[in-house]
Order: structure tokens, then sequence, then C-alpha cells
């Protein structure tokens, strides 16, 4: 993966690791980083489900996490539908045997995040590993000794730091967007 590899290369520039001693590592914070992007920057999915008549529950397809609306198969908009964890319950509602087409909101993958918030994976990856070298003295001699000078004493405060800044700029983004 050419986006993996290039965000992995971002973070260890970040954290002045020049070897492979932590690449494990570091993919799997990369991994963890795009799902805490969720709720904050959400895809947008449409999907159609296919209901029975009198069929008024149904399960919310797996690329959707929440709905913002949805239609019937003549196009009439469905308002009054409870979501709880991943059923749908339509409520007073005459659904015939059809697809209801779902308009809502996924989770994006490393490949399909857009390439403004791949900073902000960066920076959580970051938080993270040093959040990861606070509680793990074996791996923060590594880290130590492969940085040299380099290296970063207060493992804890940094992580702090790294999520703090990732959250920022997640903020920042969404009021530029007009999402807030």
């Amino acid at each position: 993966m050419a986006v993996e590899a290039d965000v992995l290369a971002s973070i260890k520039l970040e954290l002045a690791i020049a070897n492979t001693d932590f690449d494990s590592d570091l993919t799997d914070k990369i991994a963890r980083s795009v799902k805490r992007l969720f709720p904050y920057v959400q895809s947008e999915v449409k999907a159609t489900v296919t209901v029975n008549q009198g069929d008024w529950r149904f399960t919310l397809p797996a690329s959707c996490e929440s709905i913002r609306f949805m239609y019937d198969a003549d196009e009439n908009k469905i308002e009054d539908f409870i979501q709880h964890a991943r059923e749908i319950i339509v409520r007073d509602y005459g659904l015939t045997a059809g697809t209801i087409t779902i308009y809502g909101n996924g989770r994006y993958t490393l490949l399909t995040l857009p390439a403004e918030f791949e900073e902000a994976i960066i920076y959580y990856a970051c938080s993270l590993f040093y959040a990861q070298l606070a509680g793990d003295k074996r791996k923060y001699n590594i880290y130590m000794q492969s940085t040299g000078a380099q290296g970063v004493n207060n493992m804890r405060e940094t992580a702090d730091w790294y999520e703090e800044r990732a959250n920022t700029y997640l903020q920042d983004r969404g009021i530029l967007l007009g999402l807030e």
C-alpha cells in the first residue's frame, strides 16, 4: 500500500526513527489512528436494503454507521425511525416490499481517507507511539538508543501534546469545511 508506506515514512520522520525497529508497531498505530477519526471525519454512504411487506426492522449495512435520511422505493422520505446500534426500526410507516435507500455516514479506511486528514493520522499515531513507550521500558530503551540525542525524554507529555495537536487539527478542518 503506497498510502500506508507514505504515512509510515512521515511518522518515522516526525519521530526521528531511521531504522525499521518499530515499523510493525507504527503500522498498528496507523490502523488505530484511522479508527479514531470517527466520528470527527465521516464518509458519505449510500446503501440500499431490501425489506419484506410489513417488515419494519432491518440491520444497517456494514458500510454505514449512522443514518442521515432514508427513502422508500417510491422516493418518499422516511422520517420516523429509530436507530439502536445497528438495528433500524421504522415506526408508523406502511412499508411495502421493496428497497429502502439509505444516505448515511460511515468510516474511512486509510486508502479512502481524503489526503487533508492524513496529518491527523500522523499526530494520532505519534501520540499512541509515545504512550506505548511511556509504559514499555524495553521499547523505550530501544527508541532512545536508535534516536540518540534527538529522542524525547518525557513520553507521556509528548503523547498528550500530539493528541491535542491532532484534535486541534481536526477541529480546524471542521470549521474550514463548514462541518461544525
